[in-house]
């Protein structure tokens, strides 16, 4: 569920049984498009806590009125997936509510470097990022980064006359690095000497 404001997410527990059940708390959340505070309900006197990876990024507990504010450690617009839950007063979790952070990032690296062949680049970036090599405006290479990160560009030809390339790395939501230059070595004669 997407509301004004910033992502939200909605967890309830529902069931039957023949013997009475633990009432686990009702835990809303949404992250504000600053990417750094998540708010919502929950019951009353709750603590509410956000995880990413593993690790608790901060906790808060409800009011009386079960509203609550949670100040996370840093931004979180890279796409990152947070987990967050609630314990009453009679130590019952909630289910847990996952929250997927906007990815509003580009790649924060990216290195290249022409291999000696003159037709091979190669480098660093995010992961499954999209390399583009562009010369004069134009695409002439273009490849996915691997898993660690690293890319391999193979051009359309070898690059020997003092070219400058431009290289970005774009991620899977689109954003773009600021370009890099890289320049070909000049090992190419003049084509044409004339005579007066």
């Amino acid at each position: 569920m997407l509301a004004v404001g910033g992502i939200a997410a909605v967890a309830s527990s529902s069931g039957s049984s023949n013997s009475p059940q633990p009432k686990k708390p009702v835990l809303s959340a949404i992250l504000e498009k600053s990417g750094n505070t998540i708010s919502g309900e929950t019951e009353a006197n709750a603590v509410v806590t956000v995880m990413y990876n593993g690790e608790v990024i901060a906790t808060a507990t409800a009011g009386a009125d079960g509203k609550y504010i949670l100040k996370l450690d840093k931004n979180y617009n890279n796409g990152e997936l947070l987990n967050i839950s609630a314990v009453n007063k009679s130590t019952n979790v909630s289910l847990n509510t996952d929250i997927t952070a906007p990815d509003t990032t580009a790649p924060s690296s990216l290195t290249q470097a022409l291999s000696a062949d003159n037709q091979t680049i190669t480098g660093s970036t995010e992961a499954g990022a999209i390399v583009k090599v562009s010369l004069n405006g134009q695409v002439i290479g273009s490849t996915t980064a691997n898993a660690d990160g690293t890319y391999k560009v193979v051009l359309d030809k070898a690059y020997n006359n003092g070219e400058v390339f431009n290289i970005t790395a774009s991620d899977k939501a689109g954003n773009s690095t600021l370009p890099n230059t890289l320049v070909a070595p000049d090992t190419t004669a003049p084509s044409a000497l004339g005579l007066f």
